[in-house]
């Protein structure tokens, strides 16, 4: 039966050769796109999963505003950003905090 339907399928594609060239390769296009969105949200959500306590890993990020007016904003912090939420209880679950830099 499953005979059947390759033969008729494979039929149908050689009756109509552009027309099947174009969906097969949209469909082939459409494949690579979602495997290559999947991998690249895979990786996205994998992130600081090596640490035991990655559920406590924060980023600090820097707005700056004008008014109203979203001037900057950094996916970095300056240098006291650390040490002032820990002095100034700004956020009293901070427990640990480190700087990373470029060299």
């Amino acid at each position: 039966m499953i005979g059947n339907y390759w033969n008729s399928a494979y039929r149908n594609l050689m009756k109509r050769k552009k027309f099947s060239f174009i969906n097969v390769f949209g469909l082939a296009i459409g494949m690579a796109s979602a495997l290559l969105i999947l991998t690249y949200v895979t990786f996205e959500f994998s992130f600081d999963k090596m640490h035991t306590k990655y559920p406590h890993i924060y980023r600090v990020q820097s707005t700056f505003r004008e008014g109203e007016v979203l001037t900057d904003n950094w996916a970095s912090s300056s240098f006291g950003y650390g040490s002032a939420m820990r002095e100034l209880k700004i956020i009293p679950e901070s427990a640990l905090c480190s700087n990373l830099n470029r060299l």
